[in-house]
């Protein structure tokens, strides 16, 4: 029966988990696409567009709250077949996508220098950043509500439509941003501007289509459906009190990497740049882990959902199975072939490329923890309706470590960004320590309906 269940398990896992990592694949190419395109302009074009990129990342992280938090509830109710309280929580969720999306944007359009000046002191990187920041800041509202679509058909099981999508939208920057950047079919060259309309056009072809595959859901998410299941004041107080530790935890992780972008470009533009390459590369092989992870939270919630608690656990191990043979192949292959990862990329100093090469030695060393401490977070605690105990965790390595010690390194000491780096990673070990005996407790295993 135990092997019967696995091969069931296996099976339904792939279904899901396939088609999140060509959806996360393509995401990731579109942007190694606008990085690898810009890179050929010079560390400051990258610089600037790393920067802006961090600000949006800020931005990206905690909707991402929004919609998991929400997305707790959705593959619960799905799990029970609900459906009545799956579109009242999906109109919650877009609400407040859309509230938090508009405040955003009109903080950005009315800061947009002291934004700027923030996030580095190289005026020449500033000029950059702000002709990219002007045209990419009109991304945020559709970026989030079409987050919040794609979530919303993962919960009910549907991942083809959102990486069908994701290919079109992918497409279609490349595109773009072929003819805008360099100037082709009688464009003008427009260097960065041409990558950040190239984005914004992509992302509108993604909102479009996913609406279109959001109608086309059918009894699950039908359009008459939704209009009859009004939302109450009591479902938006039951989102916010299983939803608000999950926003706290991203909006304050988010910070912390803000936070540290910051102080990196205080260290150099080419340490910024460098910062920008490697971490295009390591989202390459965060692919099939965040895929995992998205999946763990989705059949977590449909399990828990029809009552099935230790059936719940007995999958877990097999994801931290699977979790743990990924990341020690993505630890090896980036310690042993940096040199060849930054082979993808063209033009740069050699002296950007050595300082790149170390930084993913490091990322290599610790992105094992970074995958196991991903699925249980995002995995199976969220998808288990736990969200306050991850939130102490994460709020304590890193504002209580990481945080301190990155400043202290940059600002106080002076250290090499490779030491600062290294030093900071460090706190995946310390999260990967504090929250595993939450897991064997489990304790996380939670009906929230």
């Amino acid at each position: 029966m135990e092997k019967t269940h696995q091969r069931q398990f296996i099976k339904t896992l792939i279904s899901i988990a396939l088609p999140l990592a060509l959806q996360n694949l393509i995401a990731t190419s579109l942007n190694m696409a606008d990085t690898v395109m810009v890179s050929s302009l010079g560390e400051a074009s990258i610089a600037a567009v790393g920067l802006v990129n961090q600000y949006i990342f800020f931005y990206f992280v905690i909707v991402f709250g929004i919609c998991t938090g929400a997305a707790i509830f959705l593959a619960q109710y799905y799990g029970k077949r609900d459906l009545g309280m799956l579109h009242r929580f999906f109109k919650v969720m877009q609400s407040v996508v859309l509230l938090f999306g508009s405040l955003f944007t009109i903080f950005t359009l009315g800061f947009q220098d002291q934004i700027l000046a923030m996030l580095t002191p190289d005026l020449l990187v500033q000029n950059h950043a702000r002709e990219y920041l002007q045209i990419i800041q009109y991304t945020l509202i559709i970026t989030g509500l079409s987050f919040g679509l794609g979530t919303a058909l993962r919960s009910a099981g549907n991942t083809k439509a959102p990486m069908q999508v994701s290919l079109v939208a992918f497409i279609t920057n490349v595109i773009i941003n072929y003819i805008l950047i360099f100037g082709k079919l009688g464009f003008a060259p427009m260097g960065i501007q041409g990558a950040a309309i190239g984005t914004l056009a992509a992302r509108m072809v993604e909102l479009l289509l996913l609406f279109i595959a959001f109608r086309d859901q059918g009894s699950v998410y039908s359009l008459s459906m939704l209009k009859s299941h009004p939302t109450t004041l009591k479902d938006y107080q039951r989102y916010f009190s299983i939803a608000t530790p999950v926003i706290l935890a991203e909006t304050f992780w988010a910070l912390g990497q803000l936070l540290f972008t910051i102080l990196y470009a205080r260290i150099s533009t080419e340490a910024t740049a460098a910062i920008q390459l490697t971490n295009t590369i390591q989202n390459v092989f965060f692919i099939l882990a965040h895929s995992l992870s998205d999946a763990a939270a989705v059949l977590t919630g449909q399990t828990i959902g029809r009552g099935e608690y230790e059936r719940t656990f007995t999958n877990s191990k097999l994801f931290l199975k699977f979790q743990l043979i990924i990341g020690l192949i993505s630890s090896l292959v980036l310690i042993l072939f940096p040199r060849a990862l930054m082979l993808i990329y063209s033009g740069m100093d050699q002296s950007v490329i050595d300082l790149s090469v170390h930084l993913l030695i490091i990322r290599g060393i610790f992105i094992t923890f970074r995958f196991f401490n991903g699925l249980l977070i995002v995995g199976l605690f969220r998808g288990g309706g736990d969200s306050k105990y991850a939130l102490f965790y994460e709020m304590l390595t890193m504002w209580v470590y990481a945080v301190p010690i990155c400043y202290l390194g940059v600002m106080t000491f002076h250290w090499s960004l490779e030491t600062v780096f290294f030093l900071v990673s460090i706190e995946e070990v310390i999260k990967a320590i504090c929250i595993l005996p939450r897991y064997r407790s489990k304790k996380w295993i939670t009906d929230i309906t």
